[in-house]
């Protein structure tokens, strides 16, 4: 899903540089990354006395010794990451707590927002601490470990990410199946089915990091497609809910018995809390697509700039990248702002938390005081004759 000039810090396209022998070792991986970013390098054999010349699309110089401009940017970028990452993590850790105990959201929706809040924490378990990782070793040195971290960042940042896309698109999908075709979608849709489907989509979403091997434009492919589900299919079932709201409100009104200026329970289905949840889809739709929308920007003007627009835009992209990776840990915010049980549960799993933690505290520090009492009051007996 990140395909473009995240993936990528590009110097001149006929650039010739300079690589010592130390740095030598690392290029072969330096070489895998070039290959997994659709770029090729190639390698002037000939000269390997003091150096090496390359030839690439792909600058080797940015990656192996950046220049001192870009250190204010990772340093700002690995800071915000590094909290962000806190941030994602714990929060959807707690969310993921507060579905399990969940009582009314054991459903279809129940287990896709589970699916999202399980990407997301990966996104903070694992893409936000490696990206902290290549910006870090771009400051201190160490061209080995920065190759293995922009891998595997690009690995697991098109995996979770596209696993985050696609299940915005069956949550949307799921909310317009509930209202047009209540009874027999709740029928088919069992929960075990449920998680069927989350499990195919996570499956499926393999797609990305294994199409690295198989052809470099594959991943390039795919990003395209499932960024254009995204944008037609949870648009246009949110535009099919609102007509029919808005074509059947008297009907709707009428059949559920709702009183005017009322919300009404009824055993099949609660408008009410039906319009809250697609209220809650659409926000996390938008948050999404706005965190994105900059890495869009950033890779279509990549297209025209020249050489100075690039090596603007490298800064430009660290810095959009880590604003989509920072959805990851809004989500949690949105889920306890707009889902009233969820937001109960979970800060009631915060107090038992932390009352825990203070009785375990104050148990200690009572044991402590009787254990020093104890030694003061027991005097050894004694033992001679």
């Amino acid at each position: 899903m990140l395909n473009g000039v995240q993936h990528k810090e590009l110097g001149d396209c006929n650039s010739t540089i300079a690589v010592t022998k130390k740095e030598l070792r690392t290029v072969p991986y330096l070489r895998f990354v070039v290959q997994s970013s659709r770029t090729a390098m190639a390698v002037n054999s000939s000269q390997m006395n003091s150096s090496v010349t390359y030839f690439a699309c792909y600058d080797p110089s940015v990656f192996l010794r950046p220049p001192s401009s870009l250190y204010t940017n990772y340093i700002i970028s690995a800071i915000i990451n590094a909290v962000s990452a806190l941030a994602a993590f714990f929060g959807n850790a707690l969310i993921l707590a507060a579905l399990k105990k969940t009582t009314s959201l054991k459903s279809a929706s129940n287990s896709l927002l589970c699916s999202l809040a399980s990407s997301d924490l990966m996104v903070g378990l694992v893409v936000q601490p490696l990206h902290v990782i290549y910006s870090v070793y771009g400051i201190i040195g160490g061209p080995r470990v920065r190759c293995y971290s922009r891998i595997m960042f690009a690995w697991t940042s098109d995996y979770f990410i596209a696993v985050s896309f696609l299940t915005i698109v069956a949550i949307s999908l799921d909310r317009y199946l509930t209202l047009c075709q209540h009874r027999a979608y709740r029928s088919a849709m069992t929960p075990s089915r449920t998680r069927a489907v989350v499990a195919v989509l996570w499956v499926l979403c393999l797609s990305f990091p294994l199409g690295r091997f198989v052809s470099s434009s594959i991943p390039m492919i795919l990003s395209s497609v499932v960024f254009l589900v995204f944008l037609v299919i949870p648009s246009y079932a949110g535009y099919k809910i609102y007509r029919f709201f808005k074509q059947h409100e008297l009907q709707i009104s009428s059949q559920f018995q709702i009183p005017a200026g009322k919300n009404s329970k009824t055993p099949g289905f609660n408008v009410s809390k039906y319009k809250r949840s697609v209220t809650t889809l659409l926000i996390v739709y938008l948050a999404l697509l706005i965190c994105f929308l900059p890495s869009v920007a950033v890779t279509v003007a990549w297209v025209t700039a020249d050489q100075n627009g690039k090596l603007a835009l490298i800064k430009v992209g660290n810095f959009s990248l880590t604003f989509l990776m920072f959805n990851s840990s809004l989500n949690p915010f949105l889920y306890c702002w707009r889902i009233r049980e969820v937001r109960k549960l979970s800060i009631n799993l915060l107090k038992k938390w932390f009352c825990c933690r203070k009785k375990k505290k104050n148990d200690k520090n009572s044991t402590n005081y009787s254990n020093s009492n104890n030694n003061k009051h027991n005097k050894p007996e004694d033992t001679r004759l």
